[in-house]
C-alpha cells in the first residue's frame, strides 16, 4: 500500500512538472517599448552556426513549412536548434538562462516563453526583436494558449515529428524523430548516450543513498532494541 502511494506521488509530481507549460494566458499584453528593450537586453539572443549537442531537449514546435526548433536548457545557456524540412540543421541561437522557457513558432518567427517572468519574446531570424509581450497564466485553463508544449508529437503536412525517451514522465528527451508519410524515420538529433550516462548516475546515486538509509535505519533499530531490552 505504501509503495502504491509513493508511485501515485512521483507519478503526480513528474505529470505536473511536465505539465507546467499548459497554461492559458488569461492576460496578453504589450509592454511599453523601454520595457521591451531591456528584457530583449537582458535575454541576449544570439544566432550561432554550431548546433546545440551532448544535452537533452526540453521543448519543440514545427512550422507549417515542416521547419523544426528544438529547445534545450542549459546551465549556462539556453538554447535552441533550427532545422529545414528534411532535418538538416540550418542555424541556432542560445539566450541567457533564467528559468524554464518553451518556444513556438509565429510565421517565420521565434516565440520564447519564459515560465517566471511570464515573458513573451517574438523575434525573427535575423535576431531582430518584434515584440516582448506579457502573458499572465492560468493554471486551471479552459482553452489552452501554448498546449501545444504538453505533445510530443506533432503531425505536419502528413509527416509526424517525435521526441523520445524510454523513461516514462521525463522533463526532456534525448532523441528527435521525422517520420514521413511512408513510415520511414529520420533521426535528426541523438543525445542518447550522454542521456543513459546521467540516468545511470541518478540510479547509482539513489542506490548509494538507499543503503547508506537502510544502515542508518537498522542501527537505529537495534540501539532502540538495547536500550528497552529488546
Amino acid at each position: 500500500m505504501i509503495i502504491k502511494k509513493i508511485l501515485c506521488f512521483v507519478f503526480v509530481f513528474c505529470a505536473a512538472l511536465h505539465c507546467t507549460s499548459a497554461y492559458t494566458a488569461t492576460g496578453v499584453s504589450t509592454l511599453d517599448m523601454e520595457t521591451q528593450q531591456r528584457i530583449w537586453n537582458n535575454i541576449s539572443v544570439r544566432k550561432v552556426s554550431a548546433p546545440a549537442a551532448n544535452i537533452s531537449i526540453d521543448c519543440f514546435d514545427v512550422r507549417e513549412d515542416g521547419w523544426i526548433a528544438l529547445g534545450f536548457d542549459g546551465l549556462e545557456l539556453q538554447k535552441i536548434n533550427v532545422y529545414d524540412e528534411t532535418g538538416v540543421f540550418q542555424y541556432g541561437y542560445t539566450f541567457e538562462p533564467n528559468g524554464g522557457f518553451e518556444l513556438k513558432w509565429n510565421g517565420r518567427n521565434l516565440v520564447i516563453y519564459r515560465y517566471r517572468s511570464d515573458y513573451a519574446v517574438e523575434f525573427d531570424e535575423e535576431v531582430k526583436l518584434m515584440e516582448v509581450r506579457d502573458e499572465k497564466q492560468d493554471p486551471m485553463p479552459s482553452s489552452l494558449v501554448w498546449t501545444d508544449f504538453l505533445l510530443t508529437k506533432k503531425t505536419v503536412n502528413g509527416v509526424r515529428y517525435e521526441l523520445r525517451s524510454w523513461l516514462p514522465l521525463t522533463p526532456n528527451y534525448p532523441q528527435a524523430v521525422i517520420i514521413d508519410q511512408d513510415g520511414k524515420e529520420k533521426i535528426i538529433y541523438d543525445n542518447s548516450f550522454g542521456y543513459n550516462v546521467v540516468f545511470l548516475l541518478i540510479v547509482i546515486c539513489f542506490a548509494a543513498w538507499l543503503v547508506v538509509f537502510s544502515r542508518m535505519l537498522i542501527r537505529t533499530y537495534r540501539e532502540y532494541n538495547r536500550q528497552h531490552g529488546g
